[in-house]
C-alpha cells in the first residue's frame, strides 16, 4: 500500500506507456545508434536480431555506478527531493536506469517499484513478457549508467517456468513466458465442452506444482475470530454442485480493436474463451458450514479470493473438464456475496 501511494504522487504526464513509447521510439532508437558508436571502440554490440543479447550491455563513455548506487534510490522516499530515496533506479545486466518517470506509465502499475533499487532479472525471469524488443527500446531510454562488474547479476540457471505442463501443438501462442494461447477459432465450436488440451490459457506466472496432500484454503475476515483451514479433503466431503459455464478473457478479439485503436495488452484472437462443467462446494455452503450466515454481517458485500485455488462463479472448484491441481493458476478475485 505505501508503495502504491508513493506511485500515486509522482507529478507526471499521464500519456499510456504506449503512446510514451510510440513518441518516442525514434529517440531510443537514435540512443541505440549513439551506443553502437560508442562501443565500436571496444565493447561488442550484436545485431538487432537479438535484441535480448544486446541490451544491458556495456557502454561506453557512460558512467560508472554499484549496486549501493542502486539501492539508495528505491523510490522509498518520492516526495523528499533531496534524498536520493526520491529517485527509482533498476538496473539489468550490465547497465543502470532512472526509471522515476515511468513509474506511472508502467502497465503493471506500482509493481514495477517490487525491482525498484536493485537488478530486475529475477523479476523479470518471472514475467517473462518483458523479454520483448519494444520492452528494451523503452529501457534503453532510461540508461544513465554502467554497473560496476563486481555486482552483475548472472541469472540463475533454474527455469522457473521448466515444470510447465505440455501444451497442444495446435495452439496460436500469444506468449510463450508465461504461456498465453488459444485454439484456432475454425476448431473452437466443434465441441459444446471445450476439450482439455483445447481450452485457452492465460497466464501471468508459471504454473505451480501443487501436492493435493498438502493443499489447503484458508478462510479469514469479517466474522472469523481466526483463520480457518480447510483441506482438499474436507472441500471434498461437502456438498458438492457442478455448474457448466464459459469463460473468457477480458482481451479476446483485441486483435481487432488494434485495427481501430492502439490498445494495451497481448494480441488475442477471437478464440479465448473456453466452456467447462466445474464441481464444487458452493461458496455459500462453505461459509454456512463454518457457522458464517449473511443475517450475522449484512454490511459484508464481497468475498476476496486470492492464491492458488480456482472460483468459478459460485463454486469452489474441485474438479472440471478443464484441469487437474497441478495447473490451478494463482490469482485474485472478488465475487459478490450476493451470487455466493
Amino acid at each position: 500500500y505505501q508503495r502504491r501511494v508513493r506511485a500515486e504522487k509522482l507529478d507526471l504526464p499521464t500519456l499510456s506507456w504506449y503512446e510514451r513509447y510510440k513518441n518516442d521510439k525514434n529517440t531510443g532508437r537514435k540512443c541505440f545508434g549513439k551506443c553502437a558508436i560508442l562501443a565500436a571502440a571496444g565493447a561488442a554490440i550484436v545485431s538487432r536480431e537479438d535484441p535480448d543479447e544486446q541490451a544491458g550491455q556495456y557502454v561506453e563513455g557512460l558512467p560508472t555506478f554499484n549496486a549501493k548506487d542502486v539501492m539508495l534510490r528505491d523510490g522509498s522516499d518520492l516526495d523528499n527531493k533531496d534524498s536520493p530515496a526520491s529517485r527509482v533506479w533498476i538496473s539489468y545486466k550490465e547497465g543502470v536506469y532512472d526509471v522515476t518517470e515511468f513509474v506511472t506509465q508502467h502497465p503493471g502499475g506500482e509493481k514495477i517499484l517490487i525491482g525498484a533499487g536493485g537488478p530486475i532479472e529475477p523479476f523479470w525471469a518471472l514475467y517473462a513478457v518483458h523479454k520483448k524488443p519494444y520492452v528494451y527500446d523503452l529501457l534503453a531510454q532510461y540508461r544513465i549508467g554502467n554497473l560496476a562488474k563486481a555486482d552483475i547479476v548472472v541469472e540463475d540457471s533454474d527455469d522457473p517456468y521448466g515444470n510447465d505442463p505440455a501444451r497442444h501443438p495446435v495452439f496460436n501462442i500469444n506468449n510463450p513466458r508465461p504461456f498465453n494461447a488459444e485454439p484456432p477459432l475454425n476448431i473452437l465450436a466443434d465441441n459444446f465442452i471445450t476439450p482439455n488440451d483445447l481450452f485457452y490459457v492465460r497466464n501471468h506466472h508459471p504454473v505451480p506444482v501443487i501436492d493435493p496432500k498438502e493443499y489447503e484454503l484458508q478462510i479469514e475476515g469479517v466474522g472469523f475470530d481466526e483463520p480457518v483451514t480447510l483441506t482438499l479433503s474436507d472441500l471434498q466431503n461437502m456438498k458438492q454442485s457442478t455448474v457448466t459455464a464459459a469463460i473468457q478473457c477480458a482481451g479476446n478479439r483485441r486483435a481487432d480493436m488494434l485495427q481501430h485503436k492502439p490498445v494495451r495488452g497481448m494480441n488475442w484472437g477471437g478464440a479465448a474463451i473456453s466452456n467447462a462443467s466445474w464441481t464444487g462446494p458452493r461458496l455459500s455452503e462453505v461459509l454456512q458450514h463454518l457457522g458464517w450466515s449473511e443475517d450475522k454481517y449484512p454490511d459484508v458485500k464481497h468475498v476476496w479470493a486470492d492464491g492458488r485455488f480456482l472460483i468459478c462463479y459460485v463454486l469452489l472448484t474441485l474438479s472440471c473438464y478443464l484441469c487437474s491441481l497441478s495447473q490451478i493458476y494463482g490469482f485474485y478475485h472478488f465475487v459478490p456475496l450476493l451470487t455466493a
